[in-house]
């Protein structure tokens, strides 16, 4: 017959049952962020969109080119375009044709926003003065 030490017995279950809590507050904890994110999806209506984009596709010629900067620093900046590059991700796209701005490696933050603004109302004038139809 098996005769145990009480004292044993109580530091395992007590071990036991922690153990076992924690991997079920985890899990609820996962279901509860995944259904937020699922709710959040459903409301803003980014599910329907991301649907729609995987349904019909995405043409890459027809997107034309992202604007980007090469701003002092290295860095670089979409300054017209970001959407197409998330709808060509979502597409399975890893490239996709960019117009280039490269700015003068010494100039300030505000000058170079000053010349992306200065492109940009001359694409307009370029284009009649009409706006680009979203």
């Amino acid at each position: 017959m098996y005769h145990s030490n009480s004292g044993i017995e109580n530091w395992f279950e007590e071990k036991i049952l922690s153990a076992i809590f924690t991997v079920l507050s985890t899990m609820a904890l996962g279901f509860v962020v995944v259904y937020i994110i699922y709710i959040s999806a459903k409301l803003s209506g980014v599910s329907a969109i991301i649907n729609k984009i995987k349904e019909s596709g995405f043409d890459i010629e027809a997107a034309g080119y992202v604007d980007v900067a090469i701003r002092p620093k290295t860095l670089y900046t979409v300054w017209d375009g970001f959407r197409r590059c998330i709808m060509a991700g979502l597409c399975g796209y890893e490239h996709i044709n960019v117009s280039k701005t490269i700015h003068d490696p010494h100039a300030s933050d505000k000058d170079c926003q000053k010349k992306v603004v200065k492109q940009s109302c001359q694409s307009v004038k370029n284009r009649g003065g009409k706006s680009v139809k979203k």
